[in-house]
């Protein structure tokens, strides 16, 4: 089968990444060169995903990806406000329906996969308080402090960054990418815990512009997004986390028209594996209420292995699984699986300072959107520019 034809705006973020390839060759600032930190801080980065997927799922064929981000971190204290932080985050998202074409999952194969748009994912400001705590507020991630485990961070499947049963949950799915809502959060430190809570608008975005750049529609009928998360870390850099979740308003769910309240909870332990580090894993566990076509239940883990090579101290090699159960019974009236699990095997490859390759195949059993479709097996390529430098 051929490749789908590029669409025009695509070139725009080509052209982007080698703006970045050039950014990257610029010494870095006398600031930074000396250790001090600057009242002001720009990066940009460019990733670039090629796939195909070669057995299985909805169709066998080519897609490609692309998002370039451009932040912007303001740090207070140059202007006399010590913990005073502010930041800006943007997102130029483009690129084909990789699973909604052809791998046919549910969980997303690539997590950088999204509508086309121009996006404000962040645009928030943070009053830290040392070693007391922290407030934040603004157009906000939730997945950036809620939800995140640091070694599952290499893997490209969606899952692994914040599980499906919180991802598939609400109207239009919680503070995350691509789309962020209004929120506010507060954080508590006391030597090896921390609590931190936070309310997002129930509904990110705006349903009947979907494609603004920074849309926010605070409905009467919306309401609230209500998380909280405590972390406990050990010595070694063991940390375990719990998290609960909960929408203040009940919606209506298309199939049924029967309304609920969507909430949930979720539960992980990450941590090195070896007494001399360069090994470490993560288990994690979600569970949420009944919905009608979406993941009821997800379980995942993983390993990875820091500097695999002699010689490549930044190179990382790893491999996770994970599991999505879905529930109520539209779901299973459809006959589509009752369960879907992706397998995943991926290298990361640091060239240099400013360029990473990612080869990556993932083993999808049981692809969720459609009834009887087979297990797809997908090889995939990531290509990430940046101008944030490697600290050694």
């Amino acid at each position: 089968m051929r490749p789908p034809p590029i669409p025009s705006n695509r070139w725009i973020n080509l052209t982007s990444a080698l703006a970045l390839a050039l950014l990257a060759t610029v010494p870095a600032t006398a600031h930074a060169q000396a250790g001090a930190r600057s009242p002001i801080e720009t990066d940009a980065t460019n990733t670039f995903d090629a796939w195909r997927n070669i057995h299985g799922g909805l169709s066998t064929g080519h897609a490609l990806l692309n998002r370039f981000d451009l932040s912007v971190t303001l740090h207070g204290e140059a202007w006399g406000r010590p913990g005073l932080t502010g930041r800006l985050l943007y997102h130029r998202i483009d690129g084909d329906a990789l699973s909604g074409d052809l791998v046919g999952d549910v969980q997303g194969v690539d997590n950088i996969s999204a509508s086309g748009a121009h996006r404000l994912m962040e645009a928030w400001v943070e009053q830290d308080f040392g070693d007391r705590g922290s407030v934040r507020a603004g157009l906000m991630d939730l997945n950036a402090e809620f939800d995140g485990i640091e070694p599952a961070g290499l893997f490209l499947n969606s899952s692994h960054g914040i599980g499906a049963e919180i991802a598939q949950s609400g109207r239009n799915g919680p503070s995350i990418y691509p789309t962020s809502a209004l929120g506010i959060r507060g954080e508590l430190r006391r030597g090896a815990f921390t609590v931190r809570a936070a309310a997002f608008d129930g509904v990110p975005g705006d349903l009947d512009r979907p494609e603004a750049l920074a849309a926010v529609d605070l409905a009467e009928d919306d309401g609230a997004l209500i998380i909280g998360q405590a972390d406990v870390t050990g010595e070694g850099g063991l940390r375990v986390s719990m998290g609960v979740w909960r929408y203040t308003e009940s919606f209506a769910p298309s199939e049924t028209g029967e309304r609920r309240s969507d909430r949930g909870a979720y539960a992980s332990i990450e941590g090195p594996l070896a007494p001399r580090g360069g090994l470490s894993g993560w288990v994690r566990v979600g569970v949420s209420g009944p919905k009608p076509s979406a993941a009821v239940r997800q379980f995942s883990g993983g390993v990875v292995m820091d500097a695999p090579w002699a010689g490549r101290p930044h190179d990382q090699l790893g491999f996770a699984v994970t599991r999505a159960e879905f529930g109520g019974a539209p779901h299973r009236a459809s006959g589509r699986p009752d369960a879907e699990t992706a397998f995943e095997i991926t290298y990361r490859y640091v060239a240099n300072d400013w360029l990473s390759l990612q080869p990556n195949l993932q083993y999808v059993v049981g692809p969720g959107a459609a009834p009887g479709l087979d297990n797809a097996v997908v090889l995939g390529l990531r290509v990430t520019l940046t101008t944030d430098r490697l600290q050694e």
